[in-house]
């Protein structure tokens, strides 16, 4: 969860340094490949790194969102679609912060 977390704050870093402007994020390619990245890592964790008894009992969260978002960013070369990175940085990413942070508080 920790690493999860720690993802999560470097998007939220990426956004404070370039500005939390849609105009902006579209412009700078730097600012959509970073946080690309930063999801497709994300997903990763998510994929390889929780079991799926822990994704199936804390299920509150749709953990198979950023899943998919990352099999998009690996295999789906140059059809990033910016509205949809857009939310994913300004909706899941908030919620998945706030969720592990709960879940550190719950799971042994």
């Amino acid at each position: 969860m920790h690493m999860l977390i720690g993802y999560t704050e470097e998007i939220k870093g990426t956004i404070h340094k370039y500005g939390d402007d849609y105009e902006i994020f579209q412009k700078e390619y730097d600012y959509r490949n970073s946080v690309s990245m930063g999801l497709l890592t994300i997903g990763e964790v998510i994929n390889s790194k929780l079991s799926d008894e822990l994704k199936e009992k804390y299920s509150n969260f749709n953990w198979q969102r950023l899943v998919r978002a990352r099999h998009e960013f690996a295999h789906a070369y140059f059809q990033f679609d910016d509205e949809y990175i857009w939310s994913l940085i300004h909706k899941e990413v908030n919620q998945l912060a706030e969720y592990c942070s709960y879940l550190l508080t719950v799971v042994d």
